[in-house]
C-alpha cells in the first residue's frame, strides 16, 4: 500500500511538473509571438507616420505655392489697375494743360501785371 501510494504521488507529480513545464513552454512561446507582433506593429506605425508626414508635408507644400500663385495673380492685377489710374490720370492732366495753359499763361500775366 505504502508504496503504491508513493509511486501514485511521484507519479502525480510527475504530471504536474510535465504539465507546468508544457505551459511555461506555451507562457514563451506567447511572448516571443507577442514580442514579434509588437516589432512588426511598432515598424507599420513607424512607416505610417513617414507615409502622413510625407503627404502632410506635400499638401502644405501644394497650399503654399497655390497660396503664393493666387498673391501674385491678386498683386499682378492690383498694380495693373493702379498703372491704368495713373496713365488715366496723367491723359487726364495733360488734356486739361492742352485746353487752358494758355488761359492760365494768361490769368497769371493778368495777375502779375495787377500787382
Amino acid at each position: 500500500g505504502d508504496r503504491e501510494m508513493a509511486s501514485n504521488i511521484e507519479n502525480d507529480i510527475g504530471k504536474i511538473i510535465s504539465e507546468l513545464s508544457r505551459i511555461d513552454h506555451a507562457a514563451a512561446n506567447v511572448l516571443t509571438h507577442m514580442e514579434a507582433n509588437k516589432q512588426a506593429y511598432d515598424e507599420k506605425i513607424a512607416k505610417d507616420t513617414a507615409k502622413f508626414d510625407k503627404e502632410l508635408e506635400a499638401d502644405i507644400t501644394s497650399q503654399l505655392t497655390q497660396y503664393e500663385a493666387n498673391l501674385k495673380e491678386e498683386t499682378d492685377k492690383e498694380l495693373d489697375n493702379i498703372r491704368k489710374e495713373i496713365k488715366q490720370s496723367l491723359t487726364e492732366l495733360d488734356n486739361w494743360y492742352e485746353k487752358n495753359h494758355s488761359k492760365v499763361a494768361k490769368d497769371i500775366v493778368n495777375d502779375f501785371i495787377k500787382e
